[in-house]
């Protein structure tokens, strides 16, 4: 009925499924863990709303009134980018021990 050439290769492409399943679940099994682990400061929408919004932070920042703003609301569904995380370091790498909001305000 099926030759053995066929029933080898059947054989490997199950094994191939088999093998992707099993490394889709291993890589999202890890990928929860270490995000529940190096997730311990706010979200990025979090901590631009803990420092007063994007009007203030963009202040903050020294950005221009001019577009400023507007990139900050970006960052709320986008995300901020690692570059802008790197050259404010005192304010996005400290999420930890980030200022209370009163200082925080303070600063703009």
């Amino acid at each position: 009925m099926f030759s053995g050439a066929s029933i080898i290769l059947f054989s490997f492409l199950k094994f191939l499924l088999h093998a992707q399943l099993n490394t889709l679940l291993l890589h999202n099994t890890i990928d929860a863990s270490l995000n529940m682990v190096c997730n311990v400061g706010m979200t990025d929408t979090e901590l631009i709303a803990y420092y007063g919004g994007p009007a203030k932070l963009a202040r903050m920042l020294g950005f221009p009134e001019q577009g400023g703003v507007q990139r900050i609301q970006n960052w709320t569904t986008r995300g901020i980018p690692p570059a802008v995380k790197v050259q404010f370091p005192e304010i996005f790498l400290n999420a930890a021990t980030a200022p209370a909001r009163g200082e925080a305000q303070e600063a703009a």
